[in-house]
């Protein structure tokens, strides 16, 4: 059963949008200077590699984080850091 919202729309024609513009705005603030906490999900993707690979990488000390309870968390500046170092280090 679908309901009406107070426009005369369906909700279910509502809702459809939500999770495609709930992604880009969680990518958007990805691309800004932040001190924010990034989950490994995030990092993933913003170095364009799998989640595990970036929780591998955290226990092995290469990417810089740490946990809070079981999960992996970032720094944005220290990824950005960890990665302007890797270029720097293959040039």
């Amino acid at each position: 059963m679908l309901r009406k919202n107070s426009q005369g729309e369906d909700s279910k024609a509502q809702h459809a949008s939500a999770p495609a513009e709930g992604v880009a705005r969680s990518i958007a603030h990805l691309t800004q200077p932040t001190a924010e906490l990034l989950t490994s999900n995030q990092v993933g993707h913003l170095l364009k590699i799998a989640n595990r690979t970036v929780c591998q990488w955290a226990d092995l000390g290469l990417v810089p984080g740490f946990k809070m309870g079981r999960q992996w968390r970032f720094r944005y500046d220290d990824i950005r850091k960890f990665v302007d170092h890797q270029r720097l280090k293959w040039l």
